[in-house]
């Protein structure tokens, strides 16, 4: 396109001027031009333009086409701009499609250049760091020339070529001689020209990145690296293997766990940690490996820095190799081949493919060798790594919420020796029965392996053991417990009925003692319905009955059944009958108010009239019991009043009116 423009990106200036010149950045509409392309065909006559812009000059804006140029985000990361067409027309549509290509075109430039830059500066930074971390991380050269004088004793001393070797009873300085003795003893360093003092300060850089956790520390990494040199001298693996390969294995086991911090790849894929998101699988051998080059790669520490361009790369395959072989889940992956190889008797060990899988299992088996040491060393390593376990466990719990697997969980601890048993049945058995079938002189860990074992799923037993006593015991007791609140429910069952026993009795009682005043009462038998008149001329007493069941309910309590009873006021009583009341009253009272006081059944007249004040109470038996409570009613009269005042009751109608 032969038009006149300029390309403005961030604020850049050319040698045409700003943005300003010919569009004021800072005048309102720059939202305008970095948001949508702007056509204007006549300058002068737009309201944002600023004709100041040609002041001085010959040039006159005549039309002016600005678009903003974005990157692959779709951000605005600068502006370009065509003026005056020229053959003095307008920009069309076509010149917008066209720069629009253009100002695409751009974008993937400068955003390129700015990836790259920021690519550059973050070299920068990581060298910068590396430095820094290289210098804090590498051991410092005065204990690297100490180390050097030492005198270091031979592999006999520490009794290096033993399977039952165990590390307890050595010091820091002393595992760092025996180190040496180890690679002296292989020939590592005369091989590959590996200076002395160099070798030291490798060696005290790799303990040095071993962090202080419970078990993935440098006692760890240094008796993996004893049985891996003595599966080398004693079991002569070393007559199947190059040096290049024992060199790799070697520096392997020995940086296998660097900077380990006490926790699994399944815990770093769940915390979303930096460096799960660093790598995708076999997170942690993956960093160790890592660990591993950064040391090897330090001035001072280079031990490879005298090997052939063809041997460093061998050698560092062949180590890369060797670490992520101790993630187990690589070890489940592979371990069906290896097995598959060494029960067909056909080993080919100088396929590579072969070899390759027999390093794998060797890292393996160095890496669990713990499981066939000594039974008071495997108890204590054991316990070490259940700590450790345990200390995953209880992070899950903090900060995840998450309740962790048995052999990370502390309160199943007593699961230790199944979990043990578990352990060596899916993991470490096998492999040293495979590898046993390589070489002979490789069975010692195979039968410390049993032996082991069969010491855990004796533990397991007694725990078992003891666990269902326990259990047995709990039971027991949830048995009494249960007893204990069926009896007390009982109890409280027998407590409620007696207590509403006694309170119905309370009732009844104050039933007993209701007082009906002011008048003298006599009981009317009741006929049946076609049962004579109301004095009772018929004989047939069998249609008689006295209803007195209800009478305890009168004056107090039960309203409902006073229509049963007919209270009759009665006058003065005749002589004769005054006479007979006072021998029944007189009778009543030597049997002390049992038994029924009720009028004789020969007629209604011949009924004594009782005292003014009458007590309706319980007839028969003092004894109460359910099926008396509500039966056996009887009269018992007392006088309370005088002469004149029994004169004065008695003067009322005798005729036998109700009331």
């Amino acid at each position: 396109m032969n038009s006149f423009f300029k390309l403005i990106c961030n604020g850049c200036k050319k040698n045409s001027g700003h943005i300003g010149d010919r569009w004021p950045y800072n005048d309102g509409t720059d939202d305008h031009v970095v948001h949508k392309t702007l056509n204007i065909s006549e300058a002068y006559k737009d309201e944002r333009f600023d004709p100041k812009v040609d002041e001085g000059s010959d040039f006159v804006t005549r039309s002016i086409l600005c678009m903003p140029i974005k990157n692959v985000n779709g951000k605005v990361i600068g502006v370009s701009q065509l003026v005056n067409k020229m053959d003095g027309s307008a920009f069309n549509k076509n010149d917008e499609n066209l720069f629009e290509a253009f100002a695409i075109f751009c974008g993937m430039g400068i955003n390129n250049t700015q990836m790259y830059e920021t690519a550059v500066r973050a070299v920068a930074k990581q060298r910068v760091a590396l430095e820094v971390m290289s210098y804090h991380a590498i051991a410092p050269e005065e204990d690297a020339v100490k180390l050097k004088k030492v005198k270091i004793p031979s592999a006999q001393h520490y009794n290096l070529l033993d399977y039952k070797f165990c590390d307890f009873h050595l010091d820091d300085d002393n595992t760092l001689k025996a180190t040496i003795r180890m690679f002296m003893d292989l020939n590592l360093l005369k091989n590959f020209s590996i200076d002395y003092e160099i070798f030291c300060r490798w060696m005290l850089s790799v303990k040095k990145n071993y962090r202080n956790v419970t078990y993935h520390n440098w006692r760890h990494a240094f008796n993996v690296t004893q049985t891996m040199y003595c599966m080398l001298k004693a079991g002569q693996m070393n007559n199947i293997l190059t040096d290049v390969e024992c060199l790799a294995l070697m520096v392997g086991c020995l940086c296998h766990d660097l900077d380990h911090r006490g926790t699994n790849n399944q815990f770093q894929q769940k915390t979303m940690s930096p460096l799960a998101e660093l790598y995708g699988t076999s997170t942690m051998e993956h960093h160790h490996f890592d660990q591993c080059i950064m040391i090897l790669s330090t001035k001072g520490s280079d031990i490879f820095r005298n090997l052939s361009h063809e041997s460093y790369d061998q050698v560092l395959l062949l180590l890369e190799k060797a670490i992520l072989s101790t993630d187990l889940a690589l070890y489940f992956r592979h371990r069906g081949k290896f097995f598959q190889l060494v029960k067909s008797g056909n080993s080919i060990w100088h396929d590579d493919e072969n070899r390759n899988l027999l390093r794998s299992m060797m890292m393996t088996a160095s890496d669990v060798a713990a499981i066939s040491k000594p039974w008071e060393i495997q108890k204590k390593v054991a316990s070490l790594v259940a700590s450790e376990f345990f200390e995953q466990g209880d992070l899950e719990k903090e900060t995840l919420h998450l309740k962790p697997s048995a052999m990370m969980d502390r309160e199943q601890a007593d699961k230790l020796p199944d979990l043990q048993v578990g352990f060596i049945d899916d993991i470490c058995m096998p492999v040293y029965e495979a590898i046993s079938l390589v070489s002979s002189r490789l069975s010692p860990l195979l039968e410390g392996c049993k032996q082991n074992r069969e010491n855990w799923l004796m533990q397991a037993r007694a725990v078992n053991k003891r666990m269902e006593e326990k259990r047995a015991e709990v039971a027991d007791k949830d048995k009494k417990e249960e007893k204990r609140e069926a009896d007390k429910k009982e109890i409280d069952r027998e407590n409620k009925k007696q207590q509403e026993e006694e309170e119905e009795e309370e009732e009844l009682e104050e039933d007993e003692d209701t007082v009906v005043e002011n008048v003298n009462i006599r009981l009317i038998p009741f006929h049946d319905k076609d049962g004579g008149d109301e004095n009772g001329t018929k004989k047939e007493t069998k249609s008689k009955s006295w209803r007195s069941t209800s009478f305890g309910g009168i004056g107090k309590k039960d309203k409902s059944n006073e229509e049963k009873i007919r209270l009759v006021k009665l006058g003065e009583p005749p002589q004769e009958s005054k006479n007979i009341e006072e021998e029944r009253s007189k009778q009543a009272e030597g049997r002390g108010g049992e038994g029924p006081c009720i009028p004789s059944t020969s007629s209604a007249s011949s009924s004594p009239s009782m005292s003014k004040y009458f007590r309706i109470g319980r007839g028969g038996s003092e004894k109460k019991t359910h099926s008396s409570k509500r039966r056996g009613f009887a009269c018992q009269g007392r006088s309370r009043g005088t002469d004149d005042e029994d004169h004065h009751s008695g003067s009322g109608d005798r005729s036998g009116g109700q009331s």
